[in-house]
Formats: structure tokens, C-alpha cells, sequence
């Protein structure tokens, strides 16, 4: 039996709610850098310098954690930062940060956009699966140049991705070679799908 290729109300409602989910995750995205902008604006200057390095196994995660100490209207502070870090902090470094003149005991060595890069890319990548779905729509009685067009959506999904999980996992070693496949794939995916769409336009004339 030959498939319909007909849109239906099913393929539209589906396209829709995916891009209403990627609006949701943009304007959380821009939410988080605007609001995170108006409370460093409150914020005062400070330098630190680097103390107490150490280095943590927990289970398979490795890292390294630092604390700070400065000093404010002569009262010295050492804030125990949770921040984990993939490199070796140097001890005894400087580092101009921020604190909160209602709490100068918690010290931010740089603006810290929590959450910010994952809700972005979440967002990028609905917003590709958003255009795959349209593309879907507008080419489904075209099925070889819907799937060349949806090689281009995979590759900059795998792209973006693979980015995503490197950043979830503090950008250790392990991130590193999750993002070199993701580019590798990206790669892959987006140059056999140019190929396929010149070969589309060679035989019929179009992109």
C-alpha cells in the first residue's frame, strides 16, 4: 500500500508544540543572562587570591576544587568554593571576582550564568528539530529531498549535542573526545547531504 504523503493535523500540532517548547528554553536562556547581568550590576570588585587546591576522586568524576581568600574593609574571607573544576587551579594566583556588599562572604570568581549554556543549547536544539519538522511538512511529497535536507538537521544536531553533554561534564578528557565524534558525525552527516542535494538539483534541476 502506498503511503499518504499528505499532511496532516498530527504533523502540524507536533511541529507546533516543538517550537513552543524551544521559545520556552530561549526565553529561560535569556531570562538567566539578563537577570544574571542586573544582580552583578550590584555587585562590587574584589581581588582573590587562590588557596587550599585540591584534588577529588569521587567515584568515576575527577576534579579539582579551590578556595578563595580576600579581604574586605580589613576583615579577610576565605570562601569555599563548590565549583568544580577539569584543570589544576594555581595556588597563589590572583583573580579579580565580584561579592555581594549584603553578603561578602560568598565570592564569584567570574559571572556565573548557572544554567545558561544548557538551556541555550536545549534550545538551539529544539529550534533545529523545530525547522527538520517544517522542512517535513513543506517537502512530504518529496521524500529524497526531505531526508538530504533532514542530513543537515542530524549533523547540526549532533554538533550541538555533543557540545551539550561537554558541558554538562565540565569539559574533563572524557568531554573532550565526546566532542570530537559529535564534530566527526556533524561532518559527515552535513557533507553526504550537500552531496545528495547536488545530485537532486543535477537530476531534477532544483535544490
Amino acid at each position: 500500500m502506498k503511503r499518504d504523503k499528505s499532511v496532516t493535523k498530527a504533523d502540524i500540532v507536533i511541529s507546533v508544540i516543538i517550537g513552543m517548547i524551544a521559545a520556552v528554553f530561549i526565553g529561560i536562556s535569556i531570562f538567566i543572562f539578563v537577570d544574571t547581568n542586573i544582580r552583578y550590576k550590584k555587585y562590587e570588585r574584589v581581588s582573590a587570591v587562590i588557596v587550599n587546591v585540591e584534588y577529588r576522586h569521587h567515584r568515576r568524576t575527577r576534579y579539582y576544587k579551590a578556595d578563595y581568600k580576600y579581604s574586605i574593609d580589613d576583615e579577610t574571607y576565605i570562601f569555599d568554593d563548590a565549583h568544580h573544576y577539569s584543570f589544576r587551579p594555581i595556588e597563589g594566583n590572583k583573580v579579580l571576582g565580584y561579592y555581594d556588599p549584603d553578603k561578602p562572604q560568598t565570592f564569584y570568581p567570574n559571572k556565573r550564568y548557572d544554567g545558561l549554556v544548557t538551556s541555550s543549547l536545549l534550545g538551539i536544539i529544539l529550534t533545529v528539530c523545530t525547522i527538520g519538522s517544517v522542512i517535513e511538512i513543506r517537502t512530504k511529497s518529496d521524500e529524497e529531498k526531505a531526508k538530504a535536507l533532514h542530513g543537515i538537521i542530524r549533523g547540526i544536531n549532533f554538533l550541538v549535542f555533543s557540545v551539550l553533554i561537554a558541558n554538562l561534564l565540565s569539559w574533563r578528557m572524557s568531554s573532550f573526545i565526546i566532542l570530537i565524534c559529535g564534530v566527526i558525525s556533524a561532518f559527515i552527516a552535513i557533507f553526504d547531504s550537500i552531496r545528495k542535494l547536488r545530485q537532486l538539483k543535477d537530476q531534477y534541476g532544483y535544490y
